[in-house]
């Protein structure tokens, strides 16, 4: 029987070289929100319990954290002083394959025109700056706080979708579930899990 040593030689050249491929790099999402979006409310030791962080597992993510406690479409943050749309700026070196947007329930003190106009510039900037990347946006998240943000979710659902960005909204899921809400008002690490849940579904499904 005759070997084909060429053959046998080039088979065995390939197959380390396969083995040794890198990994292809996990696609990027951008989470640009509030205190819920940074889990603020969480201890050091429950960092990673933050919803962002778990949906990112979810989906084998690499989780950019762009959220700051206090901050909105309008207002600006307590410790980053930068609103939602400022703070594209600080992840301009990233080429995210996801952004998500959450909160501004901190601009509820403004008058609908100042949230509409920012919210349109917030969209409006993500969209020229990432063309790429694929944009959801969710209705906010009161966190059992009471606020009525009705008017907030639909100005944010209507420019949302004026980019091409999927909208949804998860309601209030955290409503009369004070065994998920911290003393402070926002998601412990059980109301983290509860919304990474639901947006975890929603992301599968569109």
């Amino acid at each position: 029987m005759r070997v084909r040593w060429g053959a046998v030689a080039v088979a065995m050249v390939v197959a380390p070289l396969a083995a040794c491929a890198p990994d292809p790099e996990p696609p990027t999402a951008i989470f640009l929100g509030d205190a819920d979006t940074v889990g603020a409310a969480l201890p050091d030791d429950q960092a990673a319990s933050r919803w962002p962080t778990l949906v990112s597992q979810h989906f084998g993510w690499r989780e950019v954290n762009a959220g700051c406690d206090g901050s909105g479409y309008v207002t600006t943050g307590d410790t980053c002083e930068t609103t939602y749309r400022e703070r594209v700026d600080r992840v301009l070196e990233e080429d995210p394959d996801v952004i998500v947007v959450s909160g501004g329930l901190a601009d509820l003190g403004g008058t609908l025109g100042e949230i509409e106009a920012a919210v349109h510039a917030t969209f409006l900037t993500l969209d020229q700056t990432f063309p790429d990347a694929k944009i959801y946006v969710t209705g906010t998240l009161s966190a059992g706080a009471g606020y009525d943000a009705e008017a907030l979710n639909a100005i944010v659902q209507e420019q949302a979708q004026r980019v091409g960005a999927v909208y949804f909204d998860l309601g209030d899921p955290l409503e009369g579930r004070p065994e998920l809400v911290s003393a402070g008002g926002h998601p412990n690490a059980d109301g983290h899990a509860v919304i990474a849940e639901l947006t975890s579904n929603v992301l599968g499904g569109s």
